[in-house]
């Protein structure tokens, strides 16, 4: 999808002795290529209003006229779609109010309708049926603010996340592709345009314009559909395997393009072996060039959009060209769902980036560029931590470098065959359609053999990564190894289930690999041999996301807290032998007292384990808690931090107003209770007639209960809250 040639610089972070770990110096600037936007503006995922799916687009038939003196678009468009419930009597689509719509038609009568916001509402003169086919033609002229770009030389559209509305009446997403679009555009008569699948006319109109129509016959998203450039084009090809490959770039640019674009059969190639031969192989493959500068590059479908900086007289751009070729097959082929599935696009493009790589160049540089990736994610996740799912910024290294990590994983957890044939027939299950994230852990899970639910949760839909520290000891023939997961667990972050490869080398030079499964925050694990260990490698071939370190000698085996009615229990073991003075613990306090204070007065002696309660806290609050140990001469290392929330105050039984309010189809009833017990919602109209109950089994604090109100009659209602013995009222207002 969008590329972003901007430079990230971000601090990799590594492991100090007996701490954890601390951000190191920035590294040196990275090559400006298709750097993904760290945020893209506030609006996180989608902002477009909603607008109901009871219709099935068949066709879009778009006829636009450009006009670079004024930075204006002109023209119609066409939907052809079928009714999709009984009595449709009216039709909305998602249309931007950037442009100004003049008349809608159907069946050649003018139709009345209403354009307010980003929804334009057509009703039509009498109700169509279930599987009713109609047309809607709506005329319109306007300047479009996103999607569509005016530039010094020409024209050129990027319609990711549900901006192709800004130029075209549609239904913006992706998860109703059109069977059919056919593209029109008259522009100066010095200009060519490019765009999805065939030109199938090119008009000189006599007056200083000329007019091309390009026509796709494969199912296709709204954000795909594409002007991919308007420009004074110098054109070019290739073919491969019958396959026409067009490239429209700058006059100036030709001869740097000729050596840039060298690779793209091989690609193809490539790509065909690994995955299945190019979907659109009854069109053809194009790159067209642009000023495009913010987004960098956009895999329109068929012809992809590429910003003037990767036109380069080399091959440095083949990582950018390998993830774009890679959307025709993931993200074209099959887009997401939902904008929330948005790294089955994104980081399935990236990992294309690095399978080319590794066929390239070999299986260094795909390790290589792997790391690069990883570096990448580090960077950003020190500023803000975010699933990969649903994610807070869409353009972002959380969604396409960490989700190339994810496929690099699942290929570790499944192995080579196994892997590749899952994602394969994924592709193929969901092929010119769209799939969800869940469709494809269900393809793994088949191969696989077995459920990968908690590899989904942990890397999925959380965020993060493991922070490994471990250490080794040998003994004869034996030798033991320590794994500490040293990250700190929230809800948002988890101990991360995964198996870890030991690279272990023995005297005698015979090396081992084991593998190990890591799910816990601590873990010792023994082998033995024929021969002394004379060195142990953790997860020496790079295959899990992750910082580690080797810590020698960690005298501590667990350190943890939780909250209990008294403040926070801290609890903590040595490991066997060691030998240790004592412990001090201390706390950094609330946010309104950051300073690490010291819990005890003397040395915390005794056995092993032990267990030290901190009485003095806010309720409620959250705390950091550190363990120092104190050798027997007197060498003192940290760890931790601990983070938990101190232990809560005694509940009121209390009852919220209900949100949203005014409501409409479900609404949330929050409450608190003292103590856990059955309890009862009941909604009452104003006649005091009992219309909805809901029960729940409550618990101690604080509750929150959907209640539905769909089908309700406009108007105010009661809803009472019942549990332990006790009640309370209050009112809501159900909307229209």
């Amino acid at each position: 999808m969008r590329y972003l040639a901007l430079i990230m610089v971000g601090g990799l972070v590594a492991a100090a002795a007996g701490a954890l770990f601390l951000p190191e110096a920035p590294p040196t600037e990275e090559e400006r290529l298709f750097t993904p936007h760290l945020y893209d503006g506030p609006k996180g995922l989608s902002d477009a209003p909603a607008v109901p799916h009871n219709y099935d687009v068949k066709e879009y038939v778009i006829n636009v006229t450009l006009d670079d003196v004024t930075k204006e678009i002109s023209g119609h468009c066409a939907v052809a779609a079928t009714s999709m419930k009984e009595g449709l009597r009216e039709v909305q689509f998602n249309f931007e109010n950037d442009v100004t719509v003049s008349r809608v038609t159907h069946a050649g009568q003018r139709l009345p309708f209403k354009h307010a916001g980003a929804v334009l509402t057509v009703t039509f003169p009498t109700a169509k049926a279930r599987n009713q086919d109609f047309k809607v033609i709506v005329y319109y002229r306007g300047k479009p603010q996103d999607g569509l770009y005016f530039t010094s030389k020409g024209v050129y559209v990027t319609s990711a996340m549900e901006e192709a509305q800004h130029w075209f009446p549609c239904y913006d997403l992706p998860d109703d592709k059109a069977d059919r679009v056919e593209l029109t555009v008259t522009c100066r008569d010095d200009w060519y345009v490019a765009g999805n699948g065939l030109l199938t006319q090119e008009k000189n109109n006599g007056n200083g314009t000329k007019t091309f129509t390009w026509v796709t016959q494969n199912r296709i998203a709204t954000y795909l559909i594409s002007i991919s450039g308007a420009y004074k084009y110098s054109r070019f090809g290739t073919r491969w395997s019958g396959i026409p490959i067009n490239y429209y770039v700058f006059p100036e640019h030709r001869a740097s393009a000729e050596i840039c674009f060298e690779h793209l059969p091989q690609m193809m190639q490539f790509f065909s072996d690994k995955f299945w031969r190019y979907p659109f192989d009854d069109e053809r493959y194009g790159i067209a060039e642009a000023e495009m500068a913010y987004f960098g590059g956009m895999e329109n479908q068929t012809c992809i959009s590429a910003d003037q900086s990767y036109i380069r007289p080399n091959h440095s751009s083949d990582n950018f060209l390998a993830h774009e070729l890679g959307h025709m097959w993931w993200g074209d082929c099959i887009s997401p769902g939902s904008w929330k599935d948005l790294w089955l696009n994104e980081g399935h493009g990236t990992y294309c980036d690095a399978l080319w790589e590794e066929h390239a160049k070999g299986e260094a540089a795909y390790r290589a560029r792997m790391q690069y990736f990883a570096s990448r994610y580090f960077a950003e996740d020190q500023q803000n931590r975010f699933p990969v799912y649903n994610p807070t910024y869409p353009w972002s290294a959380t969604v396409y470098q960490k989700g190339a990590w994810i496929m690099h994983m699942l290929r570790y957890l499944l192995g080579e065959e196994k892997f590749f044939r899952a994602w394969n027939q994924y592709g193929r299950d969901h092929e010119f359609g769209h799939a969800f994230t869940v469709e494809l852990q269900q393809a793994m899970e088949k191969e696989y053999g077995k459920s990968l639910q908690e590899f989904f949760d942990d890397w999925v839909y959380k965020a993060g990564y493991p922070e490994y520290e471990f250490d080794w000891t040998a003994s004869g023939n034996d030798v033991t190894v320590k794994i500490c997961q040293v990250q700190t667990q929230t809800p948002l972050t988890p101990l991360f289930d995964m198996p870890v490869e030991l690279t272990i080398t023995t005297q005698n030079n015979q090396t081992r690999v084991e593998r190990v499964w890591v799910r816990n925050r601590f873990h010792r694990f023994r082998f033995s041999y024929g021969s002394p260990v004379t060195n142990v490698e953790f997860d020496k071939d790079g295959w899990i996301l992750c910082k580690k370190a080797n810590i020698i000698g960690i005298p501590v085996a667990s350190f943890d807290g939780h909250a209990v009615r008294g403040g926070v229990k801290l609890a903590w073991r040595t490991n066997a032998g060691a030998k240790v003075a004592g412990f001090n613990l201390f706390r950094e306090g609330a946010a309104d007292d950051s300073r690490r204070l010291r819990l005890n007065d003397e040395l915390i002696t005794g056995r092993s384990p032990y267990a030290y309660v901190d009485r003095d806290f806010v309720p409620e609050e959250k705390y950091r808690y550190w363990l120092e140990t104190v050798g027997l001469g007197g060498k003192r290392e940290t760890f931790g931090p601990v983070e938990c929330r101190a232990g809560s105050r005694a509940h009121a039984f209390a009852l919220a107003q209900n949100f949203p309010n005014p409501a409409r189809g479900v609404t949330t009833v929050a409450f608190t209770l003292p103590a856990a017990a059955e309890a009862k919602v009941t909604l009452y109209d104003v006649a005091g007639r009992k219309v909805r109950t809901v029960d729940t089994a409550g618990r101690e604090g604080e509750n929150d209960l959907a209640v539905d109100v769909a089908g309700l009659a406009p108007g105010v209602y009661t809803y009472r809250l019942e549990a332990g013995g006790e009640a309370a009222a209050r009112k809501m207002v159900v909307a229209e």
